[in-house]
């Protein structure tokens, strides 16, 4: 595999003596890919996305990104590597209420040299009538794109999305599905998706079942479901 972009190897955490949370989890990402980690309440994926992404620390085991290991990176250094490589989307909207919607996202774009055109994303995410308003004026929907929006301005490596629909209802949620996999063809961005909905699950090119945190099934869709044919079975 020559365009391996994350690498987890044995990666295990646990919050106290007893209680695991991950097991000894091993896990390859190519670059470019929908990836959704399917798993009910307490399965681990929230764990694993965090692990990957630098949020939490494995109690042992590595995480490599482009061949580095980041579990042993300083603070600086990871927060070097969140501001330029990685976007984060999570449930809650964590907008800034006195700001503008273009406030909002611009928070995001902290890079040097960084090419995304903030009219043209907020095109492709459908909300460019919105940057002059504040967050009260929003809807759930719009919200969350205008978080991608912020998680995207930098042009991330990997946007991880947690539960990122979890607050919506089943047409945003729709229509959130829809713009993430626009933004992929767009930038060629890795997306890694928790969620516990098995319809969003099979519009992803790659599904990984958790349960009791382990990978339990890992396997590429080979019969990938377009959003808009989502029937949002729970």
């Amino acid at each position: 595999m020559n365009n391996v972009l994350l690498e987890a190897k044995s990666i295990t955490k646990k919050y106290d003596d007893t209680r695991y949370v991950l097991k000894e989890v091993d896990l390859v990402i190519e670059g470019g890919q929908f990836i959704a980690i399917l798993g009910h309440s307490g399965s681990g994926k929230s764990t694993m996305l965090n692990v990957l992404s630098t949020i939490l620390k494995p109690t042992s085991g590595q995480v490599f990104y482009k061949g580095k290991d980041i579990t042993r990176l300083s603070k600086r250094d990871i927060a070097s590597l969140r501001r330029d490589d990685i976007g984060f989307v999570f449930q809650h909207y964590l907008m800034l209420p006195n700001l503008t919607v273009r406030e909002n996202i611009q928070i995001g774009n902290q890079k040097e040299n960084n090419d995304i055109d903030l009219e043209k994303l907020c095109d492709l995410l459908g909300i460019n009538q919105l940057l002059e308003r504040y967050p009260y004026q929003l809807s759930g929907g719009e919200q969350q794109r205008v978080c991608i929006a912020r998680a995207l301005i930098k042009n991330p490596a990997i946007l991880f999305c947690d539960e990122a629909t979890g607050a919506l209802d089943s047409d945003n949620s729709k229509n959130i599905i829809c713009m993430l996999h626009n933004i992929k063809k767009e930038y060629g961005t890795t997306i890694i998706f928790t969620t516990h909905n098995k319809e969003i699950a099979k519009t992803a090119d790659r599904i990984l079942q958790l349960e009791d945190g382990q990978i339990i099934e890992d396997y590429m869709n080979q019969q990938i479901l377009s959003p808009e044919h989502m029937k949002w079975e729970i």
